[in-house]
């Protein structure tokens, strides 16, 4: 803000959509060597650097054959995403990595499973085959679910205080 003036700005087409495929990887184990990596000539749209070995195949891509992606449904914990490659790849998401990220197969995958690797440091990525896919992903912490079973817990001792203190007033 600008004298109390709201400023708008404009993003140029150069900024990362939100998937891709990306068809070339470089796997780098140590954070230090992936920052020197990306300060060099580095561009996210054709190479992406993983922390972790993928685990598919490197099949170099025919330069008329491209694959497709898109986001089916979205919210602030899951995405549904659908993609179609011809060569292995690597899909990269530009949310911020975390641990607590699963993606999980949707029937029509032609893959039994999937993995989410850090890639380019802060994003995430997922080692795609050549087929179809489907694909759910979630953000589902551990303390989301231990938080959620102790309100489950709390609330049944509670009703069933409130029961018991009623059926004893009852009883008298």
């Amino acid at each position: 803000m600008k004298q109390g003036r709201t400023e708008v700005f404009e993003f140029s087409k150069e900024v990362m959509p939100r998937l891709s495929i990306i068809n070339k990887w470089l796997v780098l184990n140590d954070r230090d060597q992936v920052l020197r990596r990306m300060a060099k000539s580095f561009n996210p749209r054709y190479t992406v650097i993983l922390e972790k070995d993928p685990n598919i195949p490197y099949d170099k891509p025919d330069s008329g054959q491209r694959a497709k992606v898109s986001i089916l449904d979205s919210s602030t914990d899951h995405l549904t995403v659908e993609a179609e490659l011809s060569h292995s790849g690597v899909l990269l998401l530009t949310d911020s990595y975390s641990e607590d990220w699963t993606a999980k197969p949707l029937e029509g995958s032609s893959q039994s499973q999937y993995e989410i690797i850090p890639a380019d440091y802060a994003f995430m990525g997922v080692p795609l085959q050549a087929g179809k896919h489907r694909i759910r992903i979630e953000y589902l912490p551990t303390e989301f679910v231990f938080g959620k079973w102790v309100s489950i817990v709390s609330l049944s001792l509670y009703m069933a205080a409130i029961i018991m203190i009623n059926f004893r007033r009852r009883r008298h």
